[in-house]
């Protein structure tokens, strides 16, 4: 099965394993509830009680299958505090998928969820103004940055006019931060925020009006041709169609490209 979905972060939380058992206990109780096709395993390893493992394969439509898998390795370091990596993985058919539901519950109930120095969140962080918007410049062309940043421009009057169906602007911005939760994080940003963010990063790197755009990491304005690593799509498509952009953007995000921390894994279930 290919690889549709990965991501690894470190939770500060004390209680983080135990929390990702409880996560995965809840979450395979609603995949149950609306698919009766499943089979769900966890386990410690040996003799580390320190590292958690579980898998979820799900039978889906057209009879292909999918498995989740979910790692917790808890590291105790010399000056007593604790930290723990947190790795899922889905593979499966296609081309990519959406992060599992699961992904937005343990960030959203871990302690300071990040990669490196990166926060990962599960929502839209809203930006206005010029100076807000240099300092978005600055994050997305940080030297150490690791997680992809989806900048999202809005624009009202042109979204009302775009638009072809009832979802607002919100939900399709929600909608993609949840879709490359774990993985990238998601800015919008309205116009003098977006001048402030083009005025510092330069033509190649702009963002045009009502564009979205990703920045994986590696933003260096310096370099010819780098502007070529970030994709972005017109608002002539993504404001009209509320599905296009999660979609877009996860194919664009979940896959292997981007960098994670390295961790211990515990063993493979069989």
């Amino acid at each position: 099965m290919k690889l549709l979905y990965t991501a690894a972060w470190t939770d500060h939380a004390h209680d983080a394993l135990t929390s990702a058992m409880a996560a995965f206990t809840t979450w395979v109780a609603a995949e149950a509830s609306v698919n009766r096709f499943i089979t769900a395993r966890q386990q410690f390893s040996r003799p580390d009680p320190d590292e958690y493992s579980a898998s979820l394969v799900e039978l889906r439509s057209g009879n292909a299958i999918q498995r989740t898998r979910l790692w917790a390795v808890q590291d105790r370091r010399q000056s007593g505090t604790l930290s723990t990596t947190i790795s899922v993985e889905v593979r499966g058919e296609g081309r990519s998928c959406a992060a599992p539901s699961i992904v937005a519950s343990l960030i959203d109930h871990g302690l300071r969820p990040s990669v490196g120095e990166d926060l990962l969140s599960t929502t839209p962080r809203y930006v206005a103004g010029a100076s807000a918007g240099e300092q978005l410049a600055e994050q997305v062309s940080a030297f150490d940055r690791r997680v992809p940043i989806v900048v999202m421009m809005h624009i009202p009057d042109l979204f009302t006019r775009l638009r072809r169906s009832a979802s607002g602007f919100g939900t399709i911005a929600n909608s993609t931060a949840a879709a490359i939760a774990g993985v990238a994080n998601v800015v919008v940003a309205d116009a003098d925020s977006v001048a402030g963010f083009n005025a510092a990063l330069g033509p190649d790197h702009a963002i045009r009006p009502g564009h979205l755009r990703i920045f994986r990491p590696g933003v260096d304005p310096a370099v010819d041709g780098e502007h070529a690593n970030h994709p972005w799509l017109s608002p002539g498509r993504w404001y009209a169609d509320e599905y296009l952009a999660p979609r877009y953007v996860a194919r664009r995000t979940v896959t292997p490209h981007t960098a994670v921390p390295r961790h211990r894994r515990a063993p493979e279930l069989v």
